[in-house]
């Protein structure tokens, strides 16, 4: 696999192409899908074997579509209204890393992620979330 490692710099170094850098297709819909909380349209932007974990560490939080699907069937069913943005993009070949503002719906805070994406024949099969220390 190649290495995140110039992305993830550029990323935090904040080189932002968001205006000239569209959203990978899946990932646009993926992020359309969190929005209205409709589960079925989010996983099924997911490859069957798609992994989600933690950096630095690995920690997986995610493995298959089975345990992605019952874990955000639980946060979707949640009250409130989740909404995603993305305020930075980097998308290089088969990979995008956003910036991500989040808010939850359940309360007026405002939640910050870095998401890399792996997109492989039009599915999402990877996806890291930097993790601070």
């Amino acid at each position: 696999m190649r290495s995140t490692g110039p992305l993830l710099v550029l990323l935090l170094l904040g080189v932002s192409e968001q205006s000239a850098q569209p959203a990978l297709p899946v990932i646009a819909r993926e992020i359309a899908a969190y929005n209205k909380k409709d589960v079925n349209a989010f996983v099924a932007c997911y490859a069957s074997d798609v992994i989600v974990s933690g950096l630095p560490g690995g920690r997986i939080f995610v493995n298959g579509k089975d345990a992605l699907s019952k874990r955000w069937t639980t946060t979707f069913g949640a009250p409130g209204n989740h909404h995603l943005t993305v305020d930075r993009r980097i998308v290089h070949g088969s990979f995008e890393v956003d910036y991500e503002t989040i808010t939850p719906g359940y309360s007026s805070a405002v939640d910050h992620s870095v998401a890399i994406y792996h997109v492989v024949s039009g599915a999402i099969d990877r996806v890291w979330y930097l993790i601070e220390q």
